[in-house]
């Protein structure tokens, strides 16, 4: 697979200027680090889930 050209990056930042969807972005996050360690099965899921709902628990904790 060939590298991206200047204007095929120029076209993904002007669709995705945050970056939150480039594949190295992705894969710096608990679901790249999941995905990395081939847990693509319940027990990833059940990590997925687990982490979703300590990041909810968080957030409530500091907005109450």
């Amino acid at each position: 697979m060939k590298p991206p050209t200047e204007r095929e990056l120029w076209a993904l930042k002007l669709m995705d200027s945050t970056s939150n969807y480039i594949v190295a972005s992705v894969m710096d996050r608990p679901i790249g680090k999941i995905i990395e360690a081939g847990k693509l099965n319940l027990e990833g899921y059940d990590e997925f889930l687990g982490l979703t709902e300590k990041a909810l628990r968080e957030m409530l904790e500091f907005v109450s």
